[in-house]
Parts: C-alpha cells; structure tokens; sequence
C-alpha cells in the first residue's frame, strides 16, 4: 500500500510540474507577441512625437511674372524642438485655378527661430502642364530608422 500511496504522491507532483511548466511557456508567447507589437509602434511614435514638437511654416513666397513656374518661397522655423535636426521639408505648389499641384523637396536642416528661402524652378505637374502656383503648403519631414521619409501631417499654407 505504501507503494500506491508514493505513484499518487508523484502523480500529482508530476502534474504540478507540467502546468507550471505550461504556464511559463504561456507568458513567454505572451511575451514575444506584446513586445513585437510594442517595438513595431516605437518608431512611429517616435516621429509623431518629433512632428509635434516642430514648426515650420511659409512667411513669404513670390512667383516670377514673366516665368510663373519660377517661384521663391521663405520658410520659417518656430520655436520648440531645439534639438531636433530637420531632414528638411516638403513644398506643395497648388494652382487653385486648376487644380493641379507638384512637390518639391528642400533637404537640410533649419535652425530654431530661422528661415530658409526656397528656389523652386520648372514647376511642372505629372502631366508636364506648367503650373501657376497660387497657393504653397509647408511641411516638415523627418528619416526613420530605415532611411524612409516621414512627412508631418500638419502643412501650413501660404497663399501668393
């Protein structure tokens, strides 16, 4: 009898065992999954917090008369963000008239509290038409981690 009483005593060890050793093996799935989820976020969250923190807008613009595809715009950093390092920003050249609108690309960083003019020449849309800007919307954009561009969504505009 004493040999049935030590099987069910180690029955039940036994069974112990097994469920601590599935709950372990429970959390570390668990785990894998929250912290994958978690470090795929950090990276957006990191540019959201940087857009947040910048501003940059457009304080003058003027477009050649003769050339309307010639146009100069001068951007203006805010204050916030001091250590922020800019990639650079994004122009958008909208003629309201008809519609159409091209992007421009500035590179390179604009200090705290300054200003930036932008020389944008041959603005010509997808369809090669020149445009007639009336109209420049300003944002910033910053790399990720993988060389990729991210644009801020806020653009603060500019009419000529």
């Amino acid at each position: 009898m004493s040999r049935l009483r030590s099987k069910k005593a180690m029955s039940g060890i036994v069974t112990v065992v097994l469920l601590v050793v599935l709950v372990l093996v429970a959390v570390a799935i668990f785990w894998g999954v929250l912290r994958n989820l978690l470090e795929e976020d950090t990276g957006q969250i990191e540019i959201t917090q940087k857009c947040l923190n910048v501003n940059v807008r457009p304080t003058s613009g003027s477009c050649d008369a003769l050339s309307t595809d010639n146009c100069n715009v001068t951007i203006t950093r805010d204050a916030g963000g001091d250590e922020l390092l800019l990639e650079g920003v994004k122009l958008i050249f909208t003629d309201t008239v008809t519609g159409k609108s091209n992007v421009t690309t500035a590179k390179g960083n604009i200090a705290v509290l300054g200003t930036k003019t932008v020389p944008s020449v041959g603005l010509v849309d997808s369809s090669s038409a020149v445009l007639s800007p009336t109209k420049v919307e300003v944002s910033a954009y910053f790399l990720d981690d993988s060389g990729a561009e991210n644009i801020c969504p806020g653009k603060a505009p500019y009419t000529f």
